[in-house]
């Protein structure tokens, strides 16, 4: 009977050491992710621009078609009588 005790107190001991460790495994792999982002991916510099209103630049963008002499259309007065 005291063996057996004494192999699950074993049993339990070896597996909070394993749990420990793999706890630490996993940080110290997030760590060391974690230094090597910041190393390898430096903010780019930004530059702001001058473009306070987004529409109207918009619409300084945005090419016209060209315009046609039709006029303001009329209703035709043959379709009505």
């Amino acid at each position: 009977m005291i063996g057996l005790e004494a192999a699950a107190r074993e049993a339990r001991a070896e597996g909070w050491t394993l749990w420990i460790l793999v706890v630490a495994g996993v940080s110290l792999t997030f760590l060391l992710l974690a230094m090597v982002r910041r190393r390898l991916l430096r903010p780019m510099p930004h530059n702001p621009t001058d473009t306070t209103d987004a529409w109207a630049e918009a619409g300084r963008r945005l090419p016209l078609p060209p315009a046609e002499d039709k006029g303001p259309e009329a209703p035709d007065d043959k379709e009505s009588s």
